[in-house]
């Protein structure tokens, strides 16, 4: 996956899934990576009934004045139908937030930036990457 240079679709081991992409649900990350991710997802995102992007305890000024508010008009000149929300003082960490958000909206896909970190002789994920394979509900589109 990080070395493809391409999104990788993945899906859970478990479920059944008639559809993708018609609930999506989004993290939105600052890293150039995440910018990759939302621009290789647009094709589905355009599809989609409802794309929910979250700004996860951001960062002040990591995300501009308004967490969200680029990455939502950038979407929505794209044909996407977008919300935007932040979510502040989350009391788990990042993936299992996503995960639980993602849930609650019923998501048929989560869209990722996948983030690792270069080991001495392996990369290692990050954590919400991490989180996100080993526990995954719904088919990921991560991209690197």
């Amino acid at each position: 996956m990080l070395a493809a240079g391409r999104p990788v679709l993945i899906l859970p081991s478990a479920g059944r899934f008639p559809s993708i992409g018609k609930r999506d649900s989004r993290r939105l990350e600052s890293e150039r990576e995440a910018t990759r991710a939302v621009t290789d997802a647009i094709p589905l995102l355009r599809l989609a009934d409802s794309v929910h992007v979250m700004a996860v305890n951001p960062r002040s000024g990591e995300h501009g004045n308004v967490p969200g508010a680029d990455i939502g008009l950038y979407l929505a000149r794209h044909g996407v139908r977008v919300e935007v929300k932040t979510d502040h003082g989350a009391e788990i960490d990042v993936g299992n937030e996503l995960l639980s958000r993602a849930a609650d909206l019923d998501a048929d896909l989560i869209v990722m930036a996948a983030t690792a970190i270069r080991g001495w002789k392996e990369w290692v994920l990050g954590g919400a990457t991490r989180t996100i394979l080993e526990s995954m509900t719904a088919p990921v589109l991560m991209s690197h």
